[in-house]
């Protein structure tokens, strides 16, 4: 693979000020805890992870934490709520072709956390940075793939 891609800019802070969490008792401690080991623990990583996990999309904005935990009952591995690609996907059928979508995201929302608006353009920049590096290091035909 080619050499990293910057993203341009450092990852945003985060206020662990118990004002930024919200939900039942038990979401604010897992909430907290889990920022806590991301943003405060010995050794913490800094940088953008890239990986692939289950996901969501509802077409809303979801920021209610019961509604997150139902879904969680329902599907345990859940790792993201997001809500553009309901569209992109229904876009993506027809009748006599289905076209491939991949999704890149930058997550720059936790439900239960209000973060800061520079979150925004962190997960933008991380997200373009990563479908950077895949264009160019994608295999030639896998982007010229065979209509069926």
């Amino acid at each position: 693979m080619e050499a990293e891609i910057s993203i341009g800019m450092p990852r945003p802070t985060v206020s662990l000020h118990k004002s930024n969490f919200y939900g039942d008792k038990l979401w604010r401690e897992r909430t907290k805890s889990a920022l806590e080991f991301h943003f405060e623990a010995t050794g913490h990583r800094t940088t953008p992870l890239v990986t692939t996990r289950a996901i969501t999309s509802s077409g809303f904005l979801i920021k209610d934490t019961q509604i997150v935990a139902n879904w969680k009952k329902l599907a345990r591995d859940l790792m993201a709520v997001e809500m553009e690609l309901t569209g992109v996907y229904a876009a993506a059928r027809r009748r006599d072709r289905e076209y491939p979508v991949i999704a890149i995201r930058g997550i720059s929302d936790l439900v239960g956390f209000k973060r800061g608006a520079e979150w925004t353009a962190y997960a933008c920049q991380t997200a373009a940075s990563f479908c950077l590096s895949l264009l160019r290091n994608i295999p030639p035909n896998f982007l010229s793939a065979p209509r069926r």
